[in-house]
This record gives structure tokens, C-alpha cells and sequence, in this order.
């Protein structure tokens, strides 16, 4: 009886697992979508832009990181 409790929270764990993937498979591709409609060359700040693509950025005195909301994050250093 433990082995089938045990192997239905498997199941369950998996299912929300696969769910988590799907959704953040969904937001990338939205993110990419609206990526390539957009101009590909960029000669002013957009705000609308940043707003979609950043979560926040950290300055630090050797270093930026911008962290996206794919949950990519990129370091520039100085």
C-alpha cells in the first residue's frame, strides 16, 4: 500500500514537474516572439522592451549583471 501512495506522489511530483517545463518553455518562446518583432537594430532606449526582457539589474563596482526573466543572466565586467 506505501509503494502505491508512494509512486502516485511520483506521479504527482512529475506531472507538476512537466507543468513547470511547459510554462517556462511558453514564456521563452513569447520572449523570442517578441524579440523578432521587433526592429533589429535599436538606435533609442525603449522601455517597453526592457521592461519584458529584464528582471533587474545588480551594479557592482567591478561588474554589471543583467538578469532576464528567462532566467538568463549576463556579467559585464569593467
Amino acid at each position: 500500500m506505501e509503494e502505491i501512495l508512494l509512486l502516485r506522489e511520483q506521479q504527482e511530483q512529475n506531472t507538476m514537474d512537466e507543468a513547470a517545463k511547459a510554462e517556462h518553455r511558453d514564456r521563452i518562446q513569447a520572449l523570442c516572439s517578441f524579440i523578432n518583432s521587433q526592429p533589429r537594430t535599436s538606435t533609442k532606449f525603449d522601455g517597453t522592451l526592457v521592461r519584458k526582457l529584464l528582471k533587474d539589474v545588480k551594479v557592482c563596482d567591478v561588474f554589471i549583471e543583467f538578469r532576464f526573466k528567462s532566467g538568463t543572466s549576463v556579467i559585464i565586467e569593467k
